[in-house]
């Protein structure tokens, strides 16, 4: 499998480049299926929970502590952007499933961060 690897790279520098920032990318995040894993298992006591967008509010609370940063970005963007009380949650739990993503047990500012965007370009599109 490696030998047809390397000749399909030895085609174009381009699809080279492509498939160094692939491998790049894959070796700082978690599989999918290994984020599916975690998941699974923080809510194994959950009867009808098995990942993180099905999570309840009290789940929401329990699972998606934020540090005094995180908290600041949040706030921020649901005072200037006039996000409701229900996309504040699902912010949260997207920043969950990106924590998830890249190894981490705790959610840092930076998933936050990409949260919001993603609900802010949402909102854009489908408005």
């Amino acid at each position: 499998m490696e030998q047809g690897f390397s000749s399909i790279m030895q085609l174009s520098p381009k699809l080279e480049s492509l498939s160094v920032w692939l491998l790049r990318r894959c070796q700082t995040r978690v599989p999918l299926w290994l984020a599916r894993e975690v998941q699974s298992e923080r809510f194994r006591k959950n009867k009808g929970v098995s990942t993180n967008a099905a999570m309840s509010a009290k789940l929401v609370r329990e699972h998606c502590a934020l540090d005094a940063t995180s908290t600041s970005y949040l706030e921020h963007a649901m005072e200037s952007m006039n996000f409701s009380a229900r996309a504040h949650d699902r912010i949260l739990k997207v920043a969950r499933t990106i924590a998830d993503l890249a190894g981490c047990e705790k959610i840092q500012s930076e998933h936050i961060l990409e949260a919001i965007q993603y609900r802010s370009l949402d909102r854009k599109l489908f408005s």
